[in-house]
């Protein structure tokens, strides 16, 4: 087995340090890279994805007006229509 010098022990320890330094910086950047990437695209995206949950419930509130009637039960006491509606949703 070869025997290493203190000064090769040294020198092979300094390299290590400088790949492992080269490693995380090039992780870092390509992380950051990756966040701005995202950002910019949830914000080119943001206002379709708010026209898709309006259009969405605009849609739903449409169904159940058209499953359950647009009228309105004005007495003091709840019917058992409504009571049931108000259990399911």
């Amino acid at each position: 087995m070869i025997e290493l010098s203190d000064v090769e022990i040294q020198q092979l320890k300094d390299q290590n340090q400088k790949r492992i330094k080269r490693v995380v910086s090039l992780i870092a950047i390509s992380l950051t890279i990756i966040s701005i990437l995202l950002v910019a695209l949830s914000l080119s995206l943001g206002p379709k994805i708010d026209q898709l949950v309006s259009e969405s419930l605009d849609a739903k509130l449409t169904s159940k007006d058209l499953f359950h009637g647009s009228r309105r039960n004005d007495s003091a006491r709840p019917s058992i229509e409504s009571l049931l509606i108000k259990a399911i949703n």
